[in-house]
């Protein structure tokens, strides 16, 4: 089968899947469409050029699926398009509106123009510095590369890039607006000063999705210059020695007095002796250590392992910097960075909950510890109840945080579905929910409250927590009966 057919085909049954979901009258509002995938739980991670673009005759609501959050598209808008895809439910754009994407059926577009496209580069077009676009801590955000220093035709925006993409700059002041750039190496750009972050580009070549944590470990100490870069290479023995003592600083250890003579003699390196001081490495037999040689998973987690003990770091610490997979798995730089900051949280911060899918908790009431939520009947279906039951410990009743552009949600292990309050009930469903934004609140004894998109607190029908019980979304009453107890 040709690949252009399969595609159609895939996309086709994908188009019918969304359509066929079905949802409870109780539920509000859910994620948007998006090729470009910039929604609310999902981040943009892919820079997307447009073809055309065209301005709304009236009011289109995107692809009408039954699931997907239908907004509105208002009349005299500008709309980007990058192509027109063709499924065996018809003929859809793909549109870009205010750096989210959408389908759009093809009869409820037209008029197109064509985009200005840009100039291509020349031997002259020398990259002078880089930056980011936008800021990686809010990786909702977008920018507009256009094909010329001005923004007030339509027919010069070119491209949408997310937040953290390496930004290559020809001429950083290029007037008092603009910076003239370098896009996709091969096209002469332009994009608004006030959307290009210089101070960060040593987060350029991280992984998107480890950019954001990077910033904070530098802010936390938990970096040193030589690591911030070439991101995908994989860490050595000697980078994770020092990332190692520096962590065991930032948990509020003071370091001993550095000893002058190395335990091996194939390196000198502080903080190898440093490391070795500390007992998170030990002495070899031949009294070599192959300070540059590769670390595997298997011997990151050896040293994990012996930091955490050191330090006294909780067993969800351990978790989280852990590598999970197999033993003989690379570790890269950024990976190893934001394994540790994480690991840093749940044991020195107040707040001991982490974001992680490898870390999974059962959620307990504060009132019946012996009781924990619960898929019940153990179900792996959308719309499934959960409730509270008799804990076991097995995989319906463990769930983790996923997190992403600041908003969490609380999924199932067994599942992967997500908690959502719909209908007066809670259950499990497809990710796309205001009710499924969750925040935490701690408090003073230790317990946490759940708070939806709604400003509603998880709480128990009745108060009684007991086997069999139900649960509900509540203003907040102050009650034991909205507290609860996560146990890694």
């Amino acid at each position: 089968m040709k690949k252009r057919n399969l595609l159609k085909r895939i996309f086709c049954l994908l188009l019918v899947a969304i359509l066929t979901v079905h949802t409870g009258a109780g539920i509000a509002q859910a994620q948007t469409m998006s090729w470009i995938n910039i929604t609310d739980f999902k981040p943009m991670y892919n820079a997307v050029t447009f073809q055309w673009y065209t301005e709304m005759t009236s009011d289109t609501t995107p692809f009408d699926g039954k699931y997907y959050y239908k907004e509105c598209i208002p009349k005299g808008e500008t709309v980007y398009i990058e192509q027109l895809y063709e499924s065996c439910t018809g003929q859809y754009y793909i549109v870009d509106y205010k750096g989210k994407g959408y389908y759009l059926y093809k009869s409820s577009i037209e008029k197109l123009n064509k985009v200005n496209k840009p100039k291509r580069t020349t031997k002259k077009d020398v990259v002078k510095k880089k930056g980011l676009a936008g800021d990686v801590q809010k990786p909702n955000d977008y920018c507009y590369i256009y094909s010329s220093p001005d923004d007030s035709k339509a027919a010069n925006c070119y491209g949408c890039v997310p937040a953290g993409t390496a930004i290559e700059i020809l001429d950083k002041n290029y007037n008092a607006d603009w910076m003239k750039i370098r896009y996709k190496k091969y096209y002469v750009c332009y994009i608004k000063k006030a959307d290009v972050n210089i101070k960060d580009a040593y987060l350029a070549g991280a992984a998107f999705v480890y950019q954001p944590y990077i910033k904070l470990a530098k802010k936390a100490k938990l970096t040193y210059s030589g690591i911030l870069k070439d991101y995908d290479k994989t860490l050595t023995k000697k980078e994770m020695c020092r990332l190692a003592v520096l962590w065991y600083k930032a948990m509020g250890n003071k370091l001993p007095k550095q000893k002058k003579t190395s335990p091996y003699k194939d390196t000198k390196d502080k903080y190898v002796i440093m490391a070795h001081q500390l007992g998170i490495i030990k002495s070899t037999s031949n009294k070599k250590f192959s300070p540059n040689k590769a670390l595997t998973a298997k011997s990151y987690n050896a040293i994990v392992n012996k930091l955490m003990k050191v330090t006294g770091a909780s067993d969800v610490a351990c978790a989280v910097a852990r590598k999970n997979g197999w033993a003989k798995q690379k570790v890269t730089r950024d990976e190893a960075i934001v394994r540790l900051y994480k690991a840093l949280l749940p044991s020195y911060k107040t707040g001991y909950l982490v974001n992680d899918n490898q870390v999974d908790y059962a959620i307990v009431p504060y009132d019946n510890q012996k009781v924990c939520l619960d898929v019940m009947e153990e179900s792996r279906q959308t719309g499934a109840i959960i409730g509270l039951w008799d804990y076991k410990g097995s995989t319906n009743q463990r769930f983790y945080i996923d997190c992403n552009n600041g908003i969490c949600s609380i999924k199932n292990r067994n599942s992967n579905y997500t908690l959502t309050y719909s209908s007066k009930k809670v259950c499990q469903q497809l990710q796309g929910y205001t009710s499924q934004k969750i925040t935490f609140e701690y408090n003073d004894d230790g317990t946490v409250c759940i708070k939806n998109g709604y400003g509603q607190y998880l709480d128990i029908v009745g108060g009684n927590a007991v086997s069999g019980g139900k649960l509900f979304f509540n203003d907040k009453t102050g009650s034991s009966s909205q507290k609860f107890v996560f146990k890694y």
